[in-house]
């Protein structure tokens, strides 16, 4: 029996916590989930055993066996599909992540239909900001994410279409993120500047992308 197993404390949750660990050659969590099954096997034929004949026992295992063998045979497909499909998204990940280093200032972002999405400001992250001044910007800074990232070379090519960018990208001066993107040197001579009055009507956008355009 495995050790510290108590089948009376065996519940939903721990039945199926040890069946999604043992797809994933957890040995432990297998021997539990065989125990689970013996045992839930000999406390029926406690219960019901003097109620059925030969004939339905004979029957009802057949029927376990068969459907022990089917779920086995699934569960080994879908761990292999998903050990496939986790390996390649993963591939294309880390070649994203790759990517995400050759962008620069100033390249231009273009739609998968390469229409043009925006003007890259720099690099913060895992995410593209993008300037404010193009016309579908409306004075706003915007950011995109590295795993929209189709090719990067002369320009950066993403996976979506550029209305699908557009629609999807994010207002960086809504989200509260964008407090942490801004460039720390200076801070205290902007601090001062601040305490004399003469940084009035700049906004907390302007200040956080100093020098951008």
């Amino acid at each position: 029996m495995p050790q510290g197993y108590d089948y009376d404390e065996r519940g939903f949750f721990a039945r199926a916590g040890d069946e999604v660990r043992s797809w994933f050659g957890d040995e432990e969590a297998e021997r539990r989930r065989e125990e689970d099954m013996r045992l839930d096997e000999r406390d029926y034929g406690d219960r019901y055993g003097n109620h059925r004949d030969s004939d339905y026992g004979s029957w009802r295992r057949s029927q376990i066996a068969s459907l022990d063998r089917d779920y086995d045979e699934y569960r080994r497909e879908n761990r292999s599909k998903f050990e496939n499909e986790f390996s390649s998204w993963r591939t294309n990940r880390q070649t994203q992540r790759d990517s995400l280093n050759k962008v620069t200032e100033h390249m231009e972002v273009v739609g998968m239909d390469g229409s043009h999405v925006g003007t890259v400001d720099k690099v913060r992250g895992d995410r593209i900001l993008l300037t404010k001044n193009d016309a579908d910007a409306e004075g706003r800074h915007h950011s995109i994410p590295s795993s929209w990232l189709a090719t990067v070379d002369t320009k950066v090519t993403l996976t979506k279409t550029a209305d699908e960018a557009k629609k999807h990208w994010r207002d960086e001066e809504n989200s509260s993120a964008l407090f942490g993107y801004g460039d720390r040197t200076g801070d205290q001579n902007r601090d001062k500047t601040r305490t004399d009055g003469k940084d009035e009507g700049r906004t907390s956008l302007d200040r956080s992308f100093s020098g951008t355009y």
